[in-house]
């Protein structure tokens, strides 16, 4: 259609990759990269088409609960 974009992408919709070890987050992280995503802090990145995708271990959630702070520094 020739209107244009209505919509654009922004931080309220993103992707989540929960990866079980370092090597699959390398994967997903230089696979976006080389399609031309923009890498932005804390493992997110944006891809060609300005959607947000968060790469990152899947242990993540379950740190951020531990009680013990020091758990919490990974």
């Amino acid at each position: 259609m020739s209107a244009g974009p209505h919509h654009e992408f922004n931080d309220a919709i993103s992707i989540v990759v929960l990866c079980d070890d370092q090597a699959e987050l390398d994967r997903y992280w230089n696979a976006l990269l080389q399609e031309g995503a923009k890498a932005q802090a804390c493992g997110w990145l944006i891809d060609r088409f300005g959607v947000r995708w968060q790469i990152v271990p899947a242990i993540l959630d379950e740190l951020m609960r531990d009680k013990d702070p020091a758990g919490r520094r990974g």
